[in-house]
């Protein structure tokens, strides 16, 4: 019994191993890739789209927070308090006791 446990856990693992070094080598090759792709831009250039890519996010980010302060449109998302059920204050013990009562005294 002990020896199935023991070899699904080492096929588990062995699967996991898998998936990692495949996960790995995907990375590494795409690494690789983008190096090819990008080891001509200048430093100049990287400067720009860094630049560029800050201020495109912060006007972005700026709009959302601007449009959801503005409160020009309706909220679309509504809150409703949450209702306590009727039963949840009880100890249940009222349910057990009848259930008893009813299974000894022959009541169905």
């Amino acid at each position: 019994m002990m020896g199935r446990k023991k070899e699904k856990g080492q096929h588990r693992d062995k699967a996991i191993l898998w998936a990692i070094r495949g996960l790995l080598q995907i990375q590494s090759r795409w690494a690789d890739w983008m190096e090819r792709k990008t080891e001509n831009i200048s430093a100049r250039a990287w400067a720009v789209l860094l630049v560029g890519f800050v201020v495109i996010s912060a006007g972005f980010n700026t709009w959302l927070i601007w449009h959801s302060l503005s409160g020009r449109e309706q909220q679309e998302v509504s809150v409703t308090p949450a209702q306590k059920p009727g039963h949840i204050t009880g100890s249940g013990s009222e349910a057990l006791d009848s259930l008893v009562k009813d299974s000894l005294f022959g009541k169905k």
